[in-house]
């Protein structure tokens, strides 16, 4: 997450905005991520003030600089105007010389004058020049310091762009790893039969750890049912079921309905028995009728009697989950 905040203070400083940690302080919460930030926040500032001082002073001696060119350029002006008049006082004075009217020395000291005015002229240009040169040094000195170390920014930009990525990759791993360290029931319920009772067990692959018996999910009981009687076993039938667990008094029968019977027989290859399987519904308000302290759990044996017109097909079952066998008979 420090990362994260470092690569959006690097990133505005390359973009020349202002850095927006709004998707970071929603993703992640807590007194630790407001402080990343606000230190990214202030480093972000500091550099940024530090870069408007260095420019500030630079644009203040590029305002220096034009006040030199604009007193200078004053100067240049003012013996352009003294030169204009100079060169008239000679060309009035060579005349008269040449007509004997007005002494050579008078000539000479108007050329020394000339002389010295056109010398300070050029040297005021070339103040000009040096200052106009260091104008355009200064701006661009400006123009690197607005670039200033962004190469070493990219660079560091780009190691916390790797970073970020390693780490996505380390976290995507260890979320994959905390998933499977976590088992979750399909189904909400009751566990019996817990396996393992040790905080870091190791479990097998495909072992059994318990066995959930659904909350509020309709009882289903299996039944094996003698291939001589199929004929007379269908969906629809009524039966009467009696939990062998309890006794009578406490348990009193049940109604069910048969849903299904398999399509083709089946095998117990513990016991060698061949059966259909009849699978039976036991209803809600049937289930109300036990006692508050009967509680049901996959495994429990019932006797189940399938009524068949006027009689009635008796039976072994299981509930779904074991595979015990039980013989299934037909009244005669």
């Amino acid at each position: 997450m420090t990362n994260l905040a470092i690569e959006e203070r690097l990133a505005s400083s390359r973009d020349k905005r202002e850095p927006d940690f709004t998707k970071i302080s929603q993703q992640y919460k807590g007194f630790e991520v407001e402080k990343i930030i606000d230190t990214q926040k202030n480093l972000f500032i500091t550099k940024r003030k530090s870069k408007e001082n260095k420019i500030n002073i630079l644009n203040k001696r590029i305002a220096r600089l034009r006040d030199e060119i604009e007193g200078i350029s004053s100067q240049k002006n003012a013996i352009g105007k003294k030169l204009k008049v100079l060169y008239k006082q000679k060309a009035m004075s060579v005349k008269l010389v040449e007509s004997n009217n007005s002494p050579r020395n008078k000539l000479l000291e108007i050329e020394k004058k000339i002389a010295s005015s056109e010398g300070k002229q050029g040297e005021l240009k070339a103040n000009i020049a040096k200052a106009t040169q260091s104008i355009a040094e200064t701006e661009l000195e400006i123009e690197n310091i607005k670039n200033e170390k962004l190469d070493e920014l990219l660079l560091e930009l780009q190691e916390v762009e790797v970073k970020i990525s390693d780490l996505t990759e380390q976290l995507i791993s260890t979320n994959d790893i905390l998933k499977r360290t976590t088992i979750k029931s399909p189904t909400s319920g009751v566990v019996t039969d817990l396996q393992y009772h040790t905080i870091g067990a190791v479990i097998s692959p495909a072992s059994e750890i318990m066995y959930v018996v659904p909350k509020d999910d309709r009882l289903i009981i299996e039944a094996r049912v003698n291939p001589s009687d199929i004929d007379n076993v269908e969906a629809g039938l009524i039966a009467k079921v009696q939990l062998t667990a309890f006794k009578a008094k406490k348990a009193s029968k049940l109604n069910g309905q048969v849903l299904s019977v398999s399509a083709d027989s089946l095998f117990d290859e513990i016991t060698g028995e061949q059966y259909f399987l009849a699978r039976i519904k036991i209803d809600e308000e049937e289930i109300k009728k036990l006692k508050s302290n009967i509680k049901l759990y996959p495994g429990m044996p019932a006797q189940t009697f399938i009524i068949i017109g006027s009689r009635s097909l008796f039976s072994y079952l299981f509930s779904p989950i074991t595979d015990a066998g039980y013989k299934a008979f037909r009244e005669e």
